[in-house]
């Protein structure tokens, strides 16, 4: 027969002093780690969600500028007091945001296709609307012979507004 060495496990110290068995070194590893968990990310914001603050950002810049601008076109174009045109134009731009946040969220529910349709259908008049606020008001200042070129400006803004929006909302929510 051959000799065979047995070990036993060296009690270590454990809370408040008490002595506990010692662990197998990877047994020790594996216990630490909650079971079915996925290991601790790193603290911050992932790449894609920089992004999509940035796009944000960028589409929030672009909507002030639009809503300052439909504000005054509303108001010349209807005599309103320049707090309810601007409520108008917030509803208009904002509510286009709101729009696509709708849809975004309701993607993969019961309620996407009734959210997409009535969302789709606010989107196109909001953005159609805002192009032509856009252009009015972009138009009312221009130097003589330059017309084109502020409503060209002010048919773009809406359109950038939209899309850094829509990509700002698919990035945040991209895995």
């Amino acid at each position: 027969m051959s000799e065979s060495t047995v070990r036993f496990p060296v009690p270590q110290a454990g809370l408040n002093g008490e002595l506990s068995p010692a662990k197998p070194r990877k047994a020790r590893k594996q216990a630490d780690k909650p079971a079915g968990k996925r290991p601790a990310r790193r603290k911050g914001l992932a790449l894609h969600h920089k992004a999509a603050l940035a796009a944000g950002g960028a589409g929030v810049s672009l909507m002030a500028l639009s809503v300052a601008h439909c504000t005054e076109a509303i108001s010349l174009l209807t005599g309103s007091h320049w707090a309810l045109s601007g409520l108008l134009a917030i509803g208009i731009d904002a509510g286009m945001v709101a729009s696509e946040l709708a849809e975004l969220t309701a993607h993969g529910t019961s309620a996407q296709r009734e959210v997409s349709r009535w969302a789709n259908a606010y989107i196109v008049v909001a953005v159609l609307l805002s192009v032509l606020l856009n252009a009015y008001a972009f138009s009312l200042h221009a130097p003589a012979g330059m017309q084109w070129a502020a409503v060209l400006l002010g048919v773009v803004i809406p359109g950038l507004m939209y899309a850094a929006g829509r990509y700002a909302g698919r990035l945040w929510l991209a895995e």
